[in-house]
C-alpha cells in the first residue's frame, strides 16, 4: 500500500509542476487592428514607371496607436485603395500587383482633379492576398508598372481592417 501511496505522491507533483509552468505571458487574443500605410511615387522623365515597395507587419497597429511585439495570426475584414495624383499631372494607365499571388489592380486614366477611391470585390482580394503575404512573410511587396505625366507625383494608400491574434 505504501508502494501506491509514493506513486500517488509523485504523480500528483509531476501533474501540479507541468501545470504550473503554463504562464499568463503565452496568453493570446483576437482584437481588431488596422493597416494604414502610404507609398509615395513619382513619374520619371521617360513617362514610365516600374517600382515596388513593401508593406511590413510593423505598419499593423492595434487599437489606433498601439503596437504589439508579437502577432501571432492575421485575418482580413475589409479595405480600399487610394490613388491620388500631384503637380496637375496624370497617369495614363496603372497595374498593382501583390508578388507571389495573382491578386492585381489595374487603372486607366487618373487625373489630378479625381483620385480614385476603389473598394471593389477586385479590391477587396487584392488587398486580402497583400495581407495573406504579411500573415506567412512579415511582408507584402506591391509591384506598381504603369504610365504617366512626367514628373507627376502619386500616392497610392491602403487602408485595412483587420482581426489581429495578439499576445497580451
Amino acid at each position: 500500500m505504501k508502494k501506491y501511496t509514493y506513486f500517488a505522491v509523485l504523480f500528483s507533483l509531476v501533474v501540479l509542476f507541468s501545470f504550473s509552468s503554463c504562464s499568463k505571458d503565452d496568453h493570446y487574443y483576437w482584437d481588431r487592428g488596422r493597416l494604414d500605410y502610404t507609398a509615395e511615387l513619382t513619374v520619371t522623365t521617360n513617362k514610365v514607371f516600374q517600382t515596388s515597395f513593401r508593406v511590413y507587419e510593423d505598419n499593423i497597429r492595434l487599437r489606433g496607436n498601439n503596437r504589439y511585439v508579437e502577432i501571432h495570426d492575421i485575418k482580413f475584414i475589409s479595405g480600399y485603395s487610394d490613388i491620388y495624383v500631384y503637380t496637375d499631372g496624370y497617369i495614363d494607365w496603372m497595374d498593382l500587383r501583390v508578388e507571389g499571388t495573382n491578386a492585381k489592380l489595374q487603372y486607366d486614366v487618373i487625373h489630378f482633379d479625381f483620385p480614385v477611391q476603389d473598394e471593389t470585390d477586385q479590391a477587396q482580394y487584392f488587398l486580402d492576398m497583400m495581407i495573406e503575404q504579411i500573415r506567412r512573410y512579415g511582408y507584402a511587396t506591391i509591384i506598381v508598372d504603369g504610365k504617366g505625366d512626367i514628373d507627376s507625383d502619386y500616392d497610392i494608400e491602403f487602408g485595412v481592417d483587420l482581426d489581429l491574434y495578439v499576445r497580451e
